[in-house]
């Protein structure tokens, strides 16, 4: 599990992902295994790393936004790099979904947005 999400599916939310792993990180457990990372031994603190990581990319987002800047604009800051499987899944997989996600997330899922 990477700490540091750098594209998402067009059809996923860093505002539900960071929900659920808030809802994860209630419950007691140590070791954990990603599909991505394997054998994670302190998938606690790993979960606790990537939330936290979330949250600032949130009001960093939140902050270049209120400055008038578009999604497209945020993006091109934030993740200047270009991953191969944006162009191999024909931008289903892409960080402009983080960005646009996160613009759009609704007061719900945190009052402070």
């Amino acid at each position: 599990m990477a700490p540091k999400t750098k594209v998402i599916m067009d059809s996923e939310s860093i505002p539900v992902i960071m929900d659920s792993i808030r809802t994860l990180l209630s419950y007691d457990f140590g070791p954990m295994f990603c599909s991505h990372a394997g054998y994670i031994q302190d998938g606690k603190k790993m979960l606790k790393q990537k939330l936290n990581y979330l949250e600032n990319l949130c009001e960093e987002v939140k902050d270049f936004h209120k400055q008038g800047l578009s999604i497209n604009e945020i993006n091109k800051k934030l993740f200047p790099r270009k991953y191969p499987i944006v162009e191999v899944s024909g931008g289903q997989w892409d960080s402009i979904h983080i960005i646009s996600s996160i613009v759009s997330m609704k007061s719900s899922f945190n009052p402070n947005m």
